[in-house]
């Protein structure tokens, strides 16, 4: 048994998270994967707004399977360590409040630093983050982005060492072919390196590296998804695929629209069913 969930801010350009709600509503969907709401990432939301979400999502019956954090996206420089450990603090204290057993980080920018440094420090903030998400019952998900230029913990080779060395079972990867893709990397032995580790799968696809106006449905593209599918149904994965399609992000950030959300979406619905898995969609 797998979840279906869906991110939240896609179905709207302005991230209202009514018109999220009410676009998995429409596919069926009662688990969701909080990112961002009214323009802000939910790090950045008041007490008072995420109040309101947690009202929300309560009232409409969802269920939050991840809490998709802002945690990852600096400079590994020294200084940035206590915001980014108050970061984390604040993820848990609301990834407690929606019930999520996920936080999502991405990987970390080098900076001024050396690569030896960016290397060192990488793996220490992923330690000391993971001891915190382990004291909370909470696991820290990686989600491969960007390149290794750009970001540590981007390529396929880099996130196995951080899984590797940080050796916790509450780091684990959200796994994303599609942004492997995207990076001209190649999805399939991304998959290959990083299966043993997989907690939650995004599901997009792209038909050319580095060009959005090419983003597709899921399995139409260069992301080999179906492949991908296959191998976790062999291995008896039983984590979540969230619907994050990205359609129409060259109109808006974080943007694929109500009515290609829901194609996403029912892709996605049949793409699982072929690869064998019975899902769980709240």
């Amino acid at each position: 048994m797998v979840r279906l969930t869906g991110v939240n801010d896609e179905p709207s350009k302005e991230w209202d998270l009514e018109i999220g709600l009410d676009t998995l509503d429409e596919l069926g969907v009662k688990y969701v994967e909080m990112r961002a709401v009214d323009g802000k990432n939910v790090d950045e939301l008041s007490d008072e707004a995420f109040a309101q979400v947690c009202q929300r999502l309560q009232a409409r019956g969802f269920t939050a399977t991840g809490y998709d954090s802002n945690l990852g996206k600096c400079e590994l420089s020294p200084e940035n360590w206590p915001l980014e450990e108050a970061r984390m603090t604040k993820a848990i204290e609301r990834a407690n409040l929606i019930g999520s057993p996920l936080i999502r980080t991405m990987g970390y920018r080098r900076g001024e630093c050396s690569v030896r440094e960016w290397l060192d420090r990488t793996m220490a903030w992923f330690a000391a983050l993971t001891e915190m998400a382990e004291e909370a019952g909470k696991t820290l998900v990686l989600e491969n982005c960007l390149t290794r230029e750009t970001s540590m913990g981007s390529a396929p080779n880099d996130c196995l060492d951080i899984m590797t060395t940080v050796g916790s079972p509450n780091l684990r990867m959200n796994l994303d072919p599609g942004n492997f893709a995207y990076f001209g990397q190649d999805a399939l032995e991304g998959f290959d390196l990083l299966k043993d580790y997989v907690a939650n799968v995004h599901l997009k696809d792209y038909g050319k590296p580095m060009d959005q106006s090419t983003a597709c449905l899921a399995g139409d593209g260069i992301a080999h998804v179906r492949e991908i599918l296959k191998g976790l149904k062999e291995m008896d994965y039983s984590g979540c695929f969230t619907i994050e399609p990205h359609l129409r992000m060259t109109e808006s950030f974080h943007y694929s629209g109500i009515e290609d959300y829901k194609r996403a979406g029912e892709r996605i619905k049949e793409l699982l069913r072929e690869a064998g898995f019975e899902v769980d969609k709240g």
